[in-house]
């Protein structure tokens, strides 16, 4: 089993894009989730998962991450 730490991925959140985030940096992200995490590791997301579409992004981890 792995754990994987991440924090404050602020999905959705479309201003730090100004502040030098990567345009595909959820896409990105999600990819590498998806990728990388195995059934039996667990993630640990402290802080902010999204900013606003709080159900579509929650789904996203329910629903892809199994």
């Amino acid at each position: 089993m792995n754990i994987i730490i991440t924090t404050d991925t602020h999905f959705n959140h479309k201003k730090l894009i100004e502040y030098g985030r990567d345009e595909n940096f959820e896409e990105k992200t999600k990819k590498w989730l998806k990728n990388n995490i195995k059934d039996n590791d667990l993630l640990i997301h402290l802080g902010d998962v999204c900013i606003g579409n709080d159900i579509d992004n929650n789904n996203w981890f329910k629903n892809e991450l199994r």
